[in-house]
């Protein structure tokens, strides 16, 4: 019996020891790939986008600094930069009031859904940013980039704060000033949220 308790004894040790030996290569690897951080070192909520079709991994930090924000002020919390190899339709939810932002920056890969209350949450978006009333869908140009990432916090004054998460933004560099478009064969989708019976949806299509 003695012998027996020493020997669990000397296992119980060695176990505890190789618990506290560093984390190899690969098990960092993977800690990496479950979290992200943000540019002012608060962590994100949800992974970075892997292995998307018709796009490929590259390094722009120019670029990706445009879209990160930091903890409270929209954009991205962290993101990945992307090379366009193929079209990709996106959908952009815009203020019809205000025609510039028609085909403005921020785009998903989705058909956004209402009610808009919830997609103001999803994608930190304050009220006082857009009236959120008209949705366009494009495709991205081949050879284009653009940046992927997890939805950052946004500080919305007296409408409160959105909070952080995992939905994935499209960051599209389009220039309106300059007439610039990374975007092309878009169609107005009219009216969002969309009613229904889709009676107030235009359709119409322009080439940009």
């Amino acid at each position: 019996m003695k012998v027996l308790s020493l020997y669990t004894l000397c296992f119980t040790v060695l176990l505890s020891a190789c618990s506290q030996l560093p984390r190899s290569s690969t098990d960092k690897a993977a800690v990496a790939a479950a979290t992200s951080v943000g540019i002012d070192g608060i962590a994100c909520v949800g992974p970075l986008p892997k292995a998307l079709a018709g796009l490929t991994a590259v390094q722009d930090t120019a670029l990706l600094q445009q879209a990160l924000g930091a903890t409270g002020a929209g954009k991205i919390c962290a993101g990945q930069v992307y090379q366009v190899k193929q079209p990709i339709r996106l959908y952009r939810v815009w203020d019809g009031s205000k025609s510039y932002t028609k085909l403005g920056q921020w785009w998903s890969a989705e058909l956004p859904q209402g009610p808009k209350a919830a997609y103001q949450r999803a994608n930190a978006i304050c009220p006082a940013w857009s009236a959120l009333d008209q949705h366009v869908s494009c495709q991205l140009k081949p050879g284009s980039l653009v940046v992927i990432g997890n939805t950052q916090s946004a500080d919305c004054a007296a409408d409160g704060v959105l909070e952080k998460n995992g939905t994935q933004q499209w960051f599209v560099a389009n220039d309106g000033r300059n007439n610039q478009y990374l975007v092309d064969n878009c169609q107005d989708l009219g009216v969002w949220p969309a009613p229904a019976n889709g009676a107030a949806s235009s359709g119409t299509s322009s080439n940009q």
